[in-house]
């Protein structure tokens, strides 16, 4: 497993690897996706092209893939319901040598505390987020395509969880947009940026009444909807450490996501005002919060 994570952190997956992807109907809960070789350096419009990279962390690297993707838009899923909307696919890889490795030392007391996590659960429980808040896909959540198998090109087998492409930027360049006084940004209007945090704040307090927490709430992992105005999150790690109280996980949530959308000047005053009157909770735990 340490070679695998050398072999990883020498050359870890980029933008422009593709992987041969096929579908079968209905969509099952595992499939078999292989990165062959020759996979690997075909580009033809057959194959899902890891076109843009949007994160890279510990426990999984996440890729937009190329809209066009014929095997899922072609088949009974994009029909009249609700694939229809789906334009591709955005892929997150889960493979053990990306996560921190087991040592002599662990301890229950490691794992309850987050120091350590079974790549099993890793993926169950983001797994588990997706399905809990199925209602969400299509809106504040991308739609959720399944848990897949990766033969990664090291030959490590891996976990890929499939979801819907999405084109928008994420929060961070829209946020920037805005802090730009030459740019013509529809977000620059707050009501319009009120929107986005609405949205964003509706889906985590409605995760948290069913037992889902996210636990990282940046700006990486909310891409903007421009057309309906939405915050789409995604990479819902739900894995608290059992060792914290629910309701404190639940209260940095809230605090994470409050303080991302006030890292914006041009709304930054309007906003405090409003979390002091809509949202209470969350202006007791920002407001001394600086930026």
């Amino acid at each position: 497993m340490r070679r695998l994570q050398a072999a990883s952190w020498g050359k870890p997956l980029a933008a422009g690897v593709s992987f041969t992807f096929n579908p079968r109907e209905p969509l099952p809960a595992v499939l078999r996706i292989h990165a062959s070789r020759s996979a690997l350096q075909s580009h033809a419009r057959s194959t899902p092209d890891a076109s843009s990279s949007l994160r890279g962390g510990s426990g999984f690297h996440s890729f937009q893939a190329s809209a066009s993707w014929p095997q899922l838009r072609n088949s009974s899923l994009a029909g009249d319901g609700p694939w229809s909307s789906v334009r591709g696919c955005g892929t997150q890889f889960i493979a053990p040598s990306f996560l921190r490795l087991p040592y002599e030392s662990l301890r229950v007391i490691d794992v309850e505390a987050g120091d350590y996590w079974y790549p099993a659960d890793v993926v169950h429980r983001q797994v588990a987020a997706y399905l809990a808040l199925d209602d969400f896909q299509g809106s504040t959540l991308p739609y959720f395509c399944g848990m897949h198998e990766a033969v990664m090109p090291r030959g490590e087998q891996a976990s890929v969880l499939a979801l819907e492409y999405l084109p928008g930027p994420n929060l961070r360049v829209a946020k920037d947009t805005v802090d730009s006084y030459s740019s013509s940004s529809k977000y620059q209007d707050f009501e319009a940026y009120l929107a986005l945090v609405n949205s964003a704040i509706s889906t985590v307090r409605a995760a948290h009444s069913r037992d889902v927490r996210h636990r990282d709430l940046r700006e990486e992992n909310m891409l903007v909807d421009e057309s309906n105005d939405l915050a789409v999150i995604i990479d819902w790690h739900n894995n608290p450490r059992t060792i914290d109280d629910p309701g404190f996980i639940a209260g940095m949530d809230l605090f994470k996501l409050a303080s991302t959308f006030l890292r914006c000047d041009r709304h930054r005053k309007q906003l405090r005002e409003y979390y002091r009157t809509a949202h209470p909770d969350i202006h007791m735990s920002t407001r001394f919060a600086r930026f």
